[in-house]
């Protein structure tokens, strides 16, 4: 799980959380636990998280909702790398409402449809028109990439 500074610590958590209860009911039935692990470029107070490291590959990445503010300068070169180098390795990249927008940031998305946060549809359509965005879906699976809106 993808923290940026801005995140929405509840959403973050949820994540974590609903994998949680997953493993609970996979205990009771012997089938393999998922592990999540908060990842980001700094230390938070609210997080335990891991740096970025290319060295370790992910199964799923998954950026959670976050506020718009600083977003931009929130999304280093080294993110882009990471996620890119993730998608390579076979990771499947998803996204939450304005997570889409990290997602845009890697070229991954381009040819591709995606869906994001309905008040961002025109701000998507000028800084990414290579993406089919189309916010009147809660849900886009592109097999390796999933966005969802909000």
């Amino acid at each position: 799980i993808v923290v940026l500074k801005n995140v929405l610590k509840s959403t973050a958590y949820g994540i974590e959380e609903i994998f949680s209860f997953n493993n609970k009911l996979c205990k009771s039935k012997e089938e393999e636990e998922i592990e999540t692990t908060f990842v980001g470029s700094e230390e938070f107070k609210y997080f335990d998280c891991k740096p970025f490291d290319e060295r370790i590959v992910y199964d799923i990445v998954i950026i959670p909702p976050m506020l718009k503010d600083r977003l931009e300068e929130l999304i280093t070169k080294e993110l882009i790398s990471c996620l890119q180098f993730q998608h390579s390795k076979k990771a499947l990249l998803a996204s939450a409402c304005l997570g889409s927008i990290v997602l845009a940031k890697t070229k991954l998305l381009d040819r591709k449809k995606a869906t994001t946060q309905w008040a961002y549809e025109e701000y998507f359509k000028l800084n990414f028109p290579k993406i089919n965005i189309d916010v009147n879906k809660i849900l886009i699976d592109e097999k390796d990439i999933i966005t969802a809106g909000g």
